[in-house]
């Protein structure tokens, strides 16, 4: 076995670990993201390969100052060999300061072995929920959904509804959503109550489901049924085209999650966020 260390990935490389990446979505119906696209100058890719250069496993990790966010894939057929123990004992060396931080799918029971070895803490959970259309959904008079492409006034709403996170954080977010390249499977859209811009939300569209992101209500207007009366609306103006709506809330915010089981969310998988020291 060997492993190498990559600042940038070549085209064979990134196709080998988005097929391993794969291969363990279909073992274990993995709802997270599957690979880390090379979007960051602080990316870091540590690659696994056998006698016949056949990728086994690989980990990623995106760094920042406090600390560094952990992707990790390992082919099935070759687990509890000690092969990820390989990848992270270098990883962690060579970026020793940082905390790690690992997000887990509820059903990657291996990698939840691992992290309990490891003895990380859990941190966050979030879970993910699915609405199944029935088309006869109400469409409510008091709210209106208008899509929109302007950054600033979507950064705006967006950091409004979350000033939790740093504005840097909702402009990011916001353009990831209005390049050109996304036009075709993501949507951003503003909700007006009276005139008014009260609320933001993104939608993305994959085959016969819609993920719906970023869905805030600015604080002035919260708890007026708009939340719920936008999530009746834009059920039913998916109806014709997909069945499923689905949504990832965390376990702090026990607004939304009682607002998505109010409207008839179940859950269908958690995903954990584990950290290491």
């Amino acid at each position: 076995m060997n492993i190498t260390k990559h600042i940038k990935l070549t085209e064979k490389q990134k196709l080998a670990m988005l097929e391993l990446a794969e291969i363990c979505q279909l073992q274990e119906s993995i709802s997270v993201q599957l690979y880390p696209e090379e979007t960051d100058e602080n990316q870091i890719f540590y690659l696994l390969t056998d006698e016949q250069q056949q990728l086994i496993s690989f980990l990623s990790l995106t760094c920042y100052e406090e600390e560094c966010l952990v992707y990790a894939f390992t082919h099935p057929d070759h687990r509890r060999k000690g092969y990820f123990d390989l990848l992270f004992d270098q990883a962690y060396e060579e970026n020793i300061g940082p905390a790690f931080l690992f997000t887990v799918d509820d059903n990657c029971k291996d990698a939840l072995a691992v992290l309990q070895k490891l003895e990380c803490i859990r941190t966050e959970t979030e879970y993910l929920l699915q609405y199944r259309i029935t088309g006869s959904e109400m469409m409510p008079s008091s709210i209106s959904l208008f899509p929109c492409r302007d950054t600033e006034l979507l950064t705006s709403l967006h950091h409004a509804c979350f000033s939790d996170y740093p504005e840097e954080f909702s402009q990011s977010f916001v353009e990831e959503f209005v390049t050109e390249d996304n036009m075709a499977d993501m949507e951003s859209f503003v909700i007006q109550k009276d005139g008014s811009n009260v609320g933001v939300g993104f939608c993305v569209y994959q085959e016969d489901l819609v993920y719906l992101a970023g869905f805030g209500v600015l604080p002035p207007f919260q708890r007026q049924h708009i939340a719920f009366d936008t999530l009746l609306m834009l059920s039913r103006q998916l109806s014709d085209d997909y069945s499923f709506l689905c949504v990832q809330v965390s376990d702090e915010n026990t607004a939304a999650f009682q607002l998505y089981q109010t409207f008839g969310f179940e859950t269908t998988n958690a995903v954990h966020t584990y950290l290491f020291e």
